[in-house]
């Protein structure tokens, strides 16, 4: 039986494919919300939209949908519009500990029931100069991510250290699916 990631992620599909072998990737799209003094609710809105979407278009399959934010001074930080943009946030996260904050929802289809976890990881940024923060934004393309950076590309030149889940800040905790599929091993 194959199993929906509800998703464009690449980092997460690359996750995924460590447990699943059988996988479809769907897109939903959605308009993501932003509760700025919530972010955990925000990943978990964003998560459950997604999965909504999936499930009316696969109602008999397993479904997996994640949504990842993260969380600095208890406000989100999304993802950047530009390389100032990447730039400002580096800046805000030199030198300081911010958390990301997953949100898995996973649809059981003979159930019709709906799970979600929430995974919380801390990130602590080196303290970075401006050389230190333009030699990574040359590195990578900080556009597609929330908060700019890959923990997979160069982490070494931004990070101190993670307390947590390092596949949660790629986007999907692998230690979430591994659970979810030893609870339904016999069906997937």
């Amino acid at each position: 039986m194959r199993i929906i990631l509800a998703s464009k992620s690449p980092r997460r599909e690359k996750i995924l494919s460590n447990i699943f072998s059988e996988i479809t990737i769907y897109n939903p799209d959605i308009e993501e919300i932003c509760i700025d003094s919530n972010p955990e609710k925000t990943a978990q809105t964003n998560a459950l939209l997604k999965a909504e979407i999936a499930i009316s278009r696969f109602p008999n399959e397993y479904i997996l949908a994640a949504d990842t934010v993260i969380s600095f001074e208890n406000r989100i930080i999304g993802k950047p519009t530009n390389f100032d943009h990447a730039y400002k946030i580096f800046k805000n996260l030199s030198g300081n500990k911010h958390e990301v904050i997953t949100a898995t929802v996973f649809y059981e289809p003979f159930k019709k029931k709906t799970s979600i976890d929430i995974c919380r990881t801390s990130v602590y940024f080196k303290s970075l100069s401006d050389q230190d923060i333009k030699e990574y934004l040359a590195l990578v393309s900080p556009l597609d991510k929330a908060g700019g950076y890959n923990i997979d590309e160069h982490a070494n030149l931004i990070m101190e250290k993670i307390e947590g889940s390092k596949t949660n800040v790629m986007g999907l905790p692998i230690e979430v699916v591994r659970k979810i599929k030893d609870e339904n091993c016999r069906k997937l």
